[in-house]
């Protein structure tokens, strides 16, 4: 009678414990529903950076087999997003930055050696903007009217060679600096956003042009 009892009791705490768990599992999902559901209206905004540093270091390395290099680098990241109703507007820039040097001591130039110091030179410079407007067809429709810009330039000016300053002392300027050149395009179209994560923009026409603030 004993052992009946015991078995009973076991089948009772399985039952009672089945139940919790599925409790516990449809509330769960029943939150996961409510939190993929909700749309967050108003802006929401933030940032990030990087750093980056690389260093080689060869001791009396044998000829040809490279040189002593420096890098610096840094990637700023910044982003602001509108929502309400059917209209979304999201707003993004970047920028990345590095600059090198490779070897140390004296510059050579054509076999002989300079009074300048070896340079620094650039390894990237961009500068990237975008404003992404867009307005639902319908509450709950995928597609959306859109208007998309994007803007590229440089921040540092650069001189031949790619170089941070100019060591040809021929006082010609730099190559290229902040909006000589700069790229600026405009994309108005449909958007197919089948998820948060995708969106696919179908634009007929666009415009793309090339801005070279400073003739010199």
């Amino acid at each position: 009678m004993k052992l009946l009892n015991t078995g009973f009791a076991l089948i009772i705490l399985l039952i009672l414990n089945n139940g919790v768990l599925a409790q516990n599992e449809d509330r769960l999902k029943e939150v996961q529903e409510m939190v993929s559901s909700e749309e967050t209206e108003g802006w929401q905004k933030g940032v990030g950076a990087g750093l980056d540093f690389l260093q080689l270091l060869q001791i009396n390395p044998r000829v040809g087999a490279g040189e002593n290099r420096i890098q610096f680098g840094g990637i700023a990241t910044a982003f602001a997003t509108y929502t309400k109703n059917r209209i979304k507007w999201t707003n993004s820039g970047s920028l990345l930055l590095g600059v090198q040097k490779l070897g140390s001591g004296l510059l050579v130039q054509n076999g002989q050696i300079t009074e300048v110091k070896k340079p620094f030179q650039k390894t990237i410079d961009e500068l990237r903007l975008s404003s992404n407007f867009s307005y639902d067809l319908t509450d709950d429709s995928k597609y959306a009217y859109t208007l998309d810009v994007t803007f590229l330039s440089q921040i540092l000016p650069t001189y031949p060679g790619n170089l941070l300053k100019d060591i040809t002392e021929t006082n010609q300027g730099p190559i290229s600096k902040f909006m000589s050149p700069a790229q600026i395009t405009v994309a108005p179209g449909i958007s197919y956003i089948p998820g948060k994560n995708l969106s696919i923009l179908i634009s007929p026409a666009s415009l793309k042009m090339i801005v070279v603030a400073d003739d010199s």
